[in-house]
């Protein structure tokens, strides 16, 4: 409640009082004294020209496996016909402007600018805007600012939680307003992103992380620790499950959590349950159990399916639902960037041929008016070619 109260604070005052109040809890929160928001171009292209070669070609071949990857999702125009005369075409169509949070703290993610960056412009979304915090030397970190140039966004700003939020939901004197805003972020930035939907869209609510390894007694627990300790490192509040089917108790690190079921069956039904945001399966017969695992944000399939290569380099996305939220909502794709819209063109044959439908219904639920705005079309008086 505390959190909520706190962030809704927040978000009232940038709306009302725009950079001033952006400015202000940056300088509360991440101790940082910058004096604008705005990262200028030629700081986004010193960011690319001084970042290492072996950055640069991380993040070449992780955009080339996401590109790939999300060109084989590009969502397809569908036309139908379902009764002579009538002709209904669906349409995709991009949303005009959209936010990217990229969070800082314990860590830069570059990568987070790849997983949203790309999906959009594959998507042809006409406006690209970047939030992600400054340090308290007042930098954004060069890798996400080397990301930006690599993927040609030029609006990039030095603003974090709760208030990079607010700024991209209402607009500042300098952060413009955009229509959905995508990305994930720290408790704070996740329930900023609960509180302004409606007043824009929002991918989901994606943090604090959350990851379980399925085990049995073939898995290398040597590897499933390394992967619940990869991500717990992202924060304290990460969430990391060792789900076994054997009896003996596994000595895990403090932050690691174990849960023990009788069986396979049991185990499914309880990760089905938590719906976590990541679900590593390294039990023997990995592909057929992964199948039974359909509450959850991804599932990675076998042992060689390490917990980073997900995050960084398959070419699959990281931005996914948490907090039990992957039973109704999907991870970032190109389709997160476009709403569907439907074409419809009815003759005046189809019209007629659903014309004692539309009298039926329509008398059914009380609405005269919509019969008359079919039968006003069949008097000589109005009748039109």
């Amino acid at each position: 409640m505390q959190l909520a109260t706190t962030v809704s604070k927040i978000i009232a005052d940038v709306q009302q009082n725009g950079d001033t109040a952006a400015l202000k809890y940056t300088r509360q929160f991440d101790y940082s004294n910058i004096k604008k928001l705005a990262i200028s171009r030629w700081q986004l292209r010193q960011a690319y020209k001084k970042a290492t070669p072996q950055l640069i070609s991380a993040l070449k071949q992780a955009a080339e496996n996401i590109t790939k990857t999300q060109t084989a999702y590009v969502p397809k125009n569908v036309q139908v016909s379902p009764a002579r005369g009538i002709s209904i075409t669906r349409k995709f169509i991009p949303i005009d402007t959209i936010g990217i949070y990229v969070p800082g703290g314990l860590a830069a993610y570059p990568s987070s600018v790849l997983m949203a960056a790309i999906p959009a412009r594959l998507a042809n979304v006409k406006n690209i805007i970047l939030c992600s915090p400054p340090s308290k030397s007042g930098q954004v970190s060069p890798a996400v600012l080397a990301a930006c140039y690599l993927c040609n966004i030029k609006n990039v700003y030095a603003i974090g939680g709760a208030q990079a939020i607010a700024a991209m939901a209402y607009g500042t004197q300098t952060v413009p307003k955009v229509n959905k805003i995508v990305g994930p972020g720290s408790a704070v930035v996740t329930e900023a992103k609960r509180q302004i939907f409606g007043q824009v869209n929002i991918d989901v609510l994606a943090g604090p992380s959350e990851v379980v390894v399925l085990a049995d007694e073939t898995t290398n627990l040597d590897w499933a620790i390394a992967d619940l300790s990869a991500d717990a490192e992202h924060s304290p509040d990460t969430k990391a499950v060792l789900v076994t089917t054997y009896n003996k108790l596994v000595k895990l690190p403090p932050n690691l959590r174990q849960v023990r079921c009788r069986n396979l069956k049991q185990a499914i039904k309880y990760i089905n349950g938590a719906a976590p945001e990541h679900v590593l399966v390294q039990t023997t017969n990995a592909t057929s159990i992964s199948v039974q695992i359909t509450q959850a944000g991804t599932v990675y399939v076998g042992p060689y399916t390490s917990k980073s290569s997900g995050d960084y380099a398959t070419g699959a996305n990281h931005i996914l639902p948490t907090g039990g939220l992957a039973k109704s909502f999907s991870g970032v794709s190109i389709n997160t960037f476009g709403r569907w819209v439907e074409y419809q063109t009815v003759t005046k044959s189809g019209l007629s041929s659903i014309r004692q439908t539309i009298k039926t219904l329509a008398k059914t639920e009380g609405l005269p008016a919509h019969v008359i705005s079919t039968n006003i079309r069949f008097s000589k008086d109005h009748e039109k070619d």
